[in-house]
């Protein structure tokens, strides 16, 4: 198992939301924690699953623009590859998901 940062801030520290980190050559996997004011500083991953341990307000900014999305306890989502993002909890519950990004998929034939 590898630990990796990833991109955040909260009150102004680079912090790492990250627990129970997973790497192998085919996915990554992790259940990060967002209190409220943190924010997820512009990264990008490539296709994932994403189950929301619990929910709450996030302001969601990319290459279309700014947008307010609810998010739901125990709701799934499944995104494809984004080129970039950055997600700030605006809601006033801590954000907790668990995300499985794939790094490589081949299909036997």
């Amino acid at each position: 198992m590898v630990k990796k940062r990833m991109p955040w801030q909260w009150n102004g520290r680079a912090k790492s939301p990250v627990k129970n980190f997973t790497r192998t050559t085919k996915y990554e996997s992790y259940v990060a924690s967002f209190p409220p004011g943190a924010k997820h500083l512009r990264h990008q991953h490539p296709a994932s699953f994403g189950y929301w341990l619990s929910g709450g307000k996030v302001e969601a900014l990319n290459a279309s623009g700014t947008r307010q999305v609810e998010t739901v306890t125990d709701a799934a989502t499944l995104s494809p590859a984004i080129p970039w993002h950055e997600v700030t909890n605006i809601g006033d519950t801590t954000l907790r998901y668990l995300v499985y990004l794939v790094v490589e998929m081949k299909y036997k034939q």
